[in-house]
């Protein structure tokens, strides 16, 4: 799943302070999210995560 995601650490450049990842059919939470270290408020509603 990560595969998807390997530029999403280029966000923290832009001081990045709200994603909406939603209806993606997600399996897990892209671990870059845990580098953004700007971000408030985080939308993963309508995936697959268990």
């Amino acid at each position: 799943m990560e595969d998807g995601f390997t530029g999403l650490e280029e966000l923290t450049k832009l001081h990045l302070t709200e994603l909406d990842l939603s209806r993606n059919v997600l399996l897990e939470v892209p671990l870059a999210i845990g580098r953004l270290f700007k971000l408030r408020q985080l939308n993963l509603s309508r995936n697959q995560i268990r």
